[in-house]
Formats: structure tokens, sequence, C-alpha cells
């Protein structure tokens, strides 16, 4: 999935989270984190039980309990436990395989003490086995440790998303290139697809929305066969994965010549990414975020008219935590990756919304978009 410094970087700071939480072991269990901690790839294209693995993790060891299918085998760092998930000659349940393995594996963590557990994800046989096991004494949800510290990217994390954004720049470009009036959201969307597929090289993934005219007002959905029309806007908004991350970024488009109004309304949008993009940096407060990106609109007189985030991180997922919400109680920190989205939908008038990518630096932030954000104009 990732390079296995980025894994080893991770497991290390897991286990400095462990002890000063005074957990003698953890027990992962979603794909997500347990493809971030162990380096492989959990899931994928085809739709066998490959999305099931678990992470036994102690001070001194790590095992990967996880389907032959794989392929993936023991390292110096890395115990793997393989169970079966396909056989030709016999039926198999294969989760019911990959729990019979863990618990086999869980005997690992006798004397651990306290353990800490993914407790809303955990299959109800796999917590009778780990509260079963000799010297486990508590149980302890971990999935918010978890999810911090995601959020910290390491630089090889950086450069992936980074390559994942400057796939969405030639999205953009594209759309520019080849889109105008009589296309429809569907083409939209396949032009997106030939150039994530070209970019890729490899494994890749898109999604996004793909909202044009009065469907703008609706913030987001998939691509329709509505065609474009003089006068339309149509918001893109694209996440694809170049390889294990995502990245996630917005633009709108005039089909013809804009209006002023729209220009207007177009220019308080870059006007509050921009207000986002300086004010953002270690120790300010996501809530805080949020207002700063909030007020350019309001004062605009569009407060009513921006109903959803100002941003979130992006990683691993196009959608991560912590948000940028009013509600936050998170902080912005060094090596975190994030957007900034703002919008504005008016009743009775299309919807438009920008979007770039940025990752918290020493001081500041760093952008990760190259292309411009301004309104772009599409033959009518």
């Amino acid at each position: 999935m990732h390079e296995s410094n980025v894994a080893l970087w991770a497991i290390g700071n897991l286990r400095e989270q462990m002890r000063r939480d005074g957990l003698g072991a953890c027990l992962i269990s979603t794909p997500m984190n347990v493809s971030y901690l162990s380096g492989v790839g959990i899931g994928g294209y085809i739709g066998l039980a490959n999305d099931v693995a678990y992470l036994l993790l102690t001070e001194s060891e790590a095992t990967l309990v996880v389907a032959e299918s794989t392929g993936v085998t023991s390292t110096d760092w890395l115990s793997v436990v393989p169970y079966q998930d396909y056989n030709i000659h016999r039926d198999i349940e294969p989760r019911g395989e990959a729990l019979a393995a863990l618990t086999a594996a869980i005997g690992k963590l006798r004397g651990a003490g306290r353990v800490g557990a993914e407790v809303r994800h955990l299959p109800a046989m796999a917590w009778q086995s780990l509260t079963a096991c000799n010297g486990v004494t508590e149980v302890v949800d971990i999935g918010s440790r978890l999810s911090a510290l995601r959020a910290i990217k390491h630089p090889a994390e950086v450069e992936a998303i980074e390559r994942s954004v400057h796939t969405t720049d030639a999205m953009f470009e594209a759309v520019q290139q080849s889109i105008g009036a009589g296309n429809s959201e569907i083409d939209v969307y396949l032009v997106c697809s030939r150039v994530v597929a070209t970019e890729s090289h490899g494994m890749a993934m898109l999604s996004g929305d793909f909202v044009s005219g009065e469907r703008s007002a609706l913030i987001g959905g998939p691509p329709s066969p509505r065609r474009l029309h003089h006068g339309d806007l149509l918001i893109v908004d694209i996440f694809p994965r170049v390889g294990a991350y995502w990245a996630d970024t917005t633009r709108t488009y005039s089909v013809g010549v804009p209006s002023q109004a729209v220009l207007d309304r177009h220019a308080v949008l870059e006007a509050a990414l921009a207000a986002g993009e300086a004010a953002a940096r270690p120790g300010v407060p996501c809530r805080d975020l949020y207002g700063v990106v909030k007020n350019v609109i309001a004062k605009a007189g569009f407060g009513d008219y921006f109903p959803h985030h100002a941003g979130h991180c992006v990683g691993l997922t196009p959608s991560e935590d912590p948000r940028i919400i009013p509600g936050s109680t998170a902080v912005l920190r060094e090596g975190m990756v994030f957007t900034l989205e703002p919008g504005v939908y008016p009743p009775g008038e299309q919807g438009m919304r920008l979007e770039d990518n940025f990752v918290v630096t020493t001081d500041g932030c760093r952008s990760l978009s190259r292309f411009p954000r301004k309104l772009i104009v599409l033959e009518a």
C-alpha cells in the first residue's frame, strides 16, 4: 500500500500513545487502520474477503492476520498469520476463517493488562476472544486516538497526496479544454476518468460531484445525463485515489461568459479561500478557521447560503477528521493535510464551490493545488 517506513513510523507513534495511555497491547480491526499501520493494502477491486484483516500490536511485536490471497509474507518487523479465503475444493466462510486465525493469534496478548481496540468495529467473536485472554484486564476504545494519529502525515504521505492533487489539476485542465455546451455531466466524468487512468500509471479510483444548472443548487451528486446549456454553472468536485492516497479539490465552470453577478459571487469564494489559507497554521482551532472562511462569505451577504463544512482532512480516505466546522474541538497541527471549500447556494439560483488542498507547515500552510482558482469559462 505505502512504503514500510510510513507504517513503521505510524506504529512508533501508536506505541508512544500506548505508553501514555498505559496500554499493553492494541487490536486494530478496521481495514483502513490495518492498512495504515501495516503498509499492506486491505481490500481492493475484487469483492473477495480480503477486506477482513486484524493487527495485533504489543511493545515488541506486530502481528498481521490477513487473507492468503494478498500474498503477504512476514518481514523482520511484521509477523503474518494468513487465513484461507478461497478454496476450489470446498466452501469457505472467509470471515469465520479470519476470526479463527485471530483467536489463535490473540494468545500473544497474554498478560497485556489494558488493551486498546476499535470497539465500535470489533466483531462479537473477536471481543469474546479478547476479553477471555488470560491477563487482559480491560479493553479501551482507541478509535478516536487512531483518527488523531492518522491526521498527522509522514512526508511520504504528503508526497502521495500531492500526486493525487496534481492529477486533479490535470482533470480540471482536460474539462476546460474538451467540455462545452451540449456535453453531459457523464461526459465530464468520463473526461476525468480518462485522465486519472492515464496519470496513475497503475491503481487508481475516482469519485466526486458532477452537478450543473439547477442541479448545482443540490451541492453535490453523481453525474447524470443532463446536458450543459449556455448560462449553466458546473461544479466539478473530484476526489481521485492514485495509489493509496486521495485528494479532494473543486472548481466551478461557467458555460459561456458569466454575468458580473456570478463573477462577483465567485470572487467571494476566492477571498474566503485566501483568508483561510492565510489564517491556517499550527495551533489554530478548526472552529476558528471555519469562522475565518464563514465571515468572508457572511460579510458579502451569503452567510445563510453556506450550509456545509469549510473543509476537512484528506489521506487514506477523501474526507477525514478533523473537520473544519464550528463545533470542532480539534486544532491544526504540523503535517495535517486539509481542504478549504467555501461554497454558496442561494435559493432559486445556481450553486458554486471552490476547494484546494493544503499541508500545515511549521509556520503556516502550503497549497498542494496548482490549477487557477478563478471561475472557468467553457464554450457556450
